[in-house]
């Protein structure tokens, strides 16, 4: 699993901010996002979720507790009406794949720069 100073690199380098910049959308300086990226630390847990909320993603992602980058939204999620049997099959056919190949279809899918080097 990744550490903090993985994804938080992940997550700084996504937004396109100086360290300043993103230190000022969280409240912190930028010796302390310096900091963070070094790896010489990490926030506090009230300054992990004000991170977590700006920039949309998931806390326990952030912490490297889990794989699942953006947060559960009520709003969003598909109700059981809404998964038609072809979506449960193909869930329960993902679900029974090895974690690697798991992986590998996760990767296929993503909108990142691993998926983009595929494709080329």
């Amino acid at each position: 699993m990744a550490t903090f100073q993985e994804r938080f690199n992940m997550l700084f380098d996504d937004s396109d901010l100086s360290q300043e910049e993103f230190g000022a959308k969280v409240g912190a300086s930028k010796f302390q996002i310096f900091n963070w990226r070094s790896g010489r630390g990490e926030p506090d847990s009230e300054m992990m979720k004000v991170i977590a909320k700006t920039f949309k993603v998931n806390s326990s992602w952030l912490l490297g507790e889990t794989d699942i980058k953006t947060p559960f939204d009520a709003e969003t999620a598909l109700t059981p009406g809404e998964i038609s049997p072809a979506d449960l099959a193909l869930i329960r056919k993902f679900k029974s794949l090895s974690p690697s190949k798991q992986k590998a279809i996760e990767i296929l899918t993503s909108d990142n720069e691993q998926s983009a080097a595929i494709d080329k």
